[in-house]
């Protein structure tokens, strides 16, 4: 597992809405079996309309995981750099306002 991995997989615990969208889209695969098969093993299957429902809730949920992920990932991206610049010495944190 790298380094970007390991920071996704704390999401998990330490996001709770990260955390309900994973059981939801968890939740629907359940219900929808078809949709597991589809999505995880790429297989050809029809699907009811319900399953296409399904199919498009996981979808704007997977969205929504990505997101959080991304945002995540920016902000540990910002808090590295900021340390590398103070370890540099090049931050100047005595700024009078």
């Amino acid at each position: 597992m790298d380094y970007l991995d390991c920071i996704i997989c704390k999401l998990e615990s330490v996001n709770k809405n990260y955390k309900f969208i994973l059981d939801q889209i968890e939740e629907l695969l359940n219900k929808h079996p078809n949709l597991r098969c589809v999505l995880d093993d790429e297989e050809i299957t029809n699907l009811n309309d319900k399953d296409i429902a399904a199919l498009i809730k996981i979808k704007n949920l997977y969205q929504k995981q990505i997101e959080i992920e991304y945002e995540e990932l920016f902000f540990i991206g910002g808090r590295n750099v900021y340390y590398y610049f103070k370890k540099l010495g090049i931050l100047n944190e005595n700024v009078d306002n």
